[in-house]
């Protein structure tokens, strides 16, 4: 061998040694005949293995670095004998025991007569594929997966991830952007599309969100981005990733309709708040040092709304112009309801306050405090709604006065009943002892007393109708002078009894108003009435009448017992009396005053009551509307009379099942002249008018099985032509049972117990004497 060619091999060779010492690869050498002899060991083998060279030297490398057994070394051999060369991954193990993944590449060193030797260089690439793997994770359960879109070539990548994501396989991958575009959902197509060429073309990264439609019908949301890479100024390639949104997208949806729900919610619940009569306040911390109500929650403690509402703040001097009261005891901060919830955590139900203001007035409220709680259930706070219950407290405080007036007025009615049966009970009793004989002052004990059960109960009646309103006025022209002249003759007897001086001061001239006479006339009866029975006996008083303006004027003034201030505004109240001296002898009901006052209303006038104070007298003034026009003579209705009967003939049925009343009132109509069959019950009265041929018949209207309006029917039935006037006797004299028995066919509607004198009279007109 020439000597250039020894110099240039002695070279190469001192260049690979020198190459081979200073790789930073670990690089080995062995031999290719059977048991592969390690030669050459470099320092980076060493570090990488933890074997040295010397130590490394002569052993077989497969048994030395542990190779797995899996390798097929056969098939690596034939490659090295065949190619020269072998690639592959091999796990190898550490002098300190610990695997490596070692990307390995093996070449056949041939020398000029010697042995083929066999180079191995290895590369540790562990981290890396615990990086990718960790990557492939990562992507994996991010549902991301990685794209590179080269231009030069319009090829595409896509990891197997992304694959995943579209539902694809590296068969069905599109290999075009067109293809790729094609996957996108037909509505997101053109807006995709247009947005991704617009990144290429501007090489600004690419971030777009889409729909696409998998092949499996399922539509996802697809989130891409990718950065553009250039070279020479032209785009190269674009490198990006495309996660599945769809679960963000899902979830951002059901927040927002969420969120809008909740808004809605809020703003329902403003209105409510803002609408709601009851009070609501609500406070968000535990102290409850700052409380903020609805408008009316702020109206109901006549606080400016936003103003902090809470007793609790040391400084609230809004909130501090009302004092809280309950069962009349005053409430310090902490013992309110939102504090007492928010304390112990504990709804506070139907806590019923007084709310006292610094002018004075109070009212009631009643409502519940609860706590509001955080997650771990402790209160943050408290909520209370109260309702203004004044109005509902003052009517049940009226309720309880009605009550109470109610038992009053039932004891007062118990008592006058009593006081005029008394008498009537005493004279019956004295006549029975004289044998039925009476003398002529039991008959005016028993006359009197019975009127004055008559008064009572047609006071009754009066309040029955004008609390219903059911009373009717007949309004006429009416001159003041006669109602008072009326008056005072009706109330005469009480004046002479009690010895009362009474001045009469009436008008010289007609002072006529438009009313009803007869209840004009219970008007001033009535003061008059109550002024006698306040008066001491020998006391004065005065009734007046007088024009004032356009107002027709009645006063009625006393020197007696007075009204007290307090009791003054009651006084036209039903069921109020002053209080009741022993000698008063003339009782009542306490009605008269409150039919005065309603009665002089129905003629749209007013009446007034003054007194200076117990024991100085009272005065009681009236005002009417007064009428012009000159007085007017009355029109009576006619009524059409019955056929008039003959002179001799006075033959009365009178039909009653009060066996006592039937008698007594036969009785005092025989002596009066007439000829009298009584009948109890129905079907008595049939057989004896068919007997007795009566002229008129007096029916009952509250018979048993049959009542007066059907025996009235069956009357005129069985006797046609011959029937009876038929005259009705009832406990009820309303409008409608008046009307009633004018359908029925009676002539007259007379009301128990019947007037003896207005009977007799009508019986005069029906059947006058011969």
């Amino acid at each position: 061998m020439p000597d250039s060619t020894l110099t240039r091999s002695a070279d190469q060779t001192s260049l690979f040694a020198k190459l081979f010492e200073d790789s930073f690869e670990p690089q080995f050498v062995w031999t290719m005949e059977p048991g592969h002899r390690i030669v050459l060991w470099n320092p980076a083998a060493a570090r990488l293995y933890g074997i040295t060279p010397d130590a490394a030297r002569g052993q077989d490398p497969r048994l030395l670095l542990a190779t797995e057994p899996e390798v097929p070394w056969a098939t690596v051999d034939a490659a090295l004998a065949s190619a020269g060369e072998w690639r592959g991954d091999l796990r190898q193990r550490t002098a300190a025991g610990t695997d490596r993944i070692i990307q390995t590449a093996m070449r056949v060193l041939k020398q000029p007569d010697a042995k083929p030797l066999v180079l191995e260089t290895g590369r540790d690439i562990t981290g890396q594929l615990e990086a990718e793997s960790r990557l492939r994770v990562a992507l994996e359960a991010a549902r991301t997966g990685i794209w590179e879109w080269s231009v030069a070539d319009q090829t595409q990548y896509w990891s197997a991830e992304l694959l995943a994501v579209f539902g694809l396989t590296r068969e069905t991958q599109p290999t075009t952007p067109s293809a790729f575009f094609a996957l996108i959902h037909p509505d997101d197509r053109a807006g995709a599309e247009a947005d991704m060429r617009g990144s290429f073309a501007a090489g600004r990264p690419v971030n777009c969100r889409f729909r696409i439609v998998r092949p499996d019908g399922a539509t996802r949301w697809i989130h891409s981005f990718g950065v553009c890479q250039n070279f020479n100024g032209k785009l190269h390639r674009v490198v990006g990733v495309s996660r599945d949104i769809t679960e963000e997208v899902d979830a951002a949806r059901v927040l927002r309709e969420s969120v809008e729900r909740a808004r809605a919610t809020a703003a329902e619940l403003t209105s409510v708040m803002n609408t709601v009569p009851a009070a609501v306040w609500i406070s968000r911390d535990p102290g409850c040092l700052e409380i903020i109500g609805n408008p009316a929650g702020h109206a109901m403690l006549r606080a400016p709304v936003g103003v902090n509402l809470s007793k609790s703040a040391p400084a609230t001097p809004q909130a501090q112009n009302f004092r809280v009261f309950h069962d009349g005891r005053e409430l310090a901060a902490h013992e309110l309801p939102m504090q007492t919830a928010a304390r112990e955590n504990r709804e506070v139900r139907g806590f019923e306050e007084e709310l006292r203001f610094e002018d004075g007035h109070s009212i009631h409220v009643i409502g519940s405090a609860a706590p509001l709680l955080d997650d771990a259930g402790r209160p943050r706070g408290a909520v209370a709604s109260f309702v203004d219950v004044t109005p509902i407290k003052r009517a049940h405080e009226q309720l309880l006065e009605a009550a109470r007036r109610k038992d009053e007025f039932l004891a007062i009615l118990s008592h006058e009943l009593r006081n005029p049966l008394a008498p009537i009970l005493s004279a019956a009793q004295l006549m029975k002892l004289r044998g039925d004989v009476a003398s002529p002052n039991e008959r005016e004990v028993i006359l009197r007393q019975t009127h004055h059960l008559i008064r009572l109960v047609d006071d009754l009646l009066d309040v029955s109708r004008v609390t219903s309103g059911k009373i009717v006025l007949h309004k006429e022209p009416v001159d003041l002078a006669v109602v008072v002249a009326n008056a005072v003759e009706a109330t005469a007897p009480l004046f002479e009894l009690r010895q009362h001086r009474l001045t009469v001061s009436a008008p010289g001239d007609a002072l006529t108003v438009n009313g009803d006479a007869v209840r004009l006339t219970q008007v001033a009866s009535n003061l008059l009435s109550n002024a006698a029975r306040y008066t001491p006996p020998g006391g004065s008083i005065e009734i007046a009448a007088w024009r004032e303006g356009g107002e027709a004027m009645l006063r009625v003034a006393d020197n007696g017992d007075g009204i007290d201030a307090a009791f003054l505004p009651r006084i036209f109240e039903m069921f109020v009396q002053g209080e009741r001296g022993r000698d008063r002898a003339e009782g009542g009901l306490g009605l008269g005053l409150a039919l005065v006052q309603s009665l002089v209303a129905l003629h749209g006038g007013s009446v007034a009551a003054e007194s200076g104070g117990k024991g100085r007298g009272s005065v009681f003034t009236v005002r009417l509307p007064a009428n012009d026009l000159a007085r007017t003579a009355r029109v009576e209705a006619s009524a059409t009379a019955a056929p008039s009967p003959t002179r001799q003939a006075r033959r009365l049925l009178l039909v009653d099942d009060n066996v006592d009343a039937a008698e007594l009132l036969s009785a005092l109509l025989s002596e009066s002249g007439y000829d009298v069959r009584v009948a109890h019950h129905p079907s008595q009265a049939q057989e004896v008018a068919d007997q007795f041929a009566p002229q008129v018949a007096l029916l009952d209207i509250g018979l048993p099985v049959m009542d007066g309006h059907a025996l009235a029917r069956s009357l005129r039935e069985r006797l046609g032509a011959q029937t009876p006037v038929l005259i009705a006797l009832s406990g009820y004299g309303q409008p409608e049972d008046v009307r009633k028995s004018v359908e029925t066919g009676f002539a007259h509607h007379l009301v128990k117990p019947v007037d003896v004198d207005r009977l007799l009279a009508t019986l005069e007109a029906l059947l006058p004497a011969g």
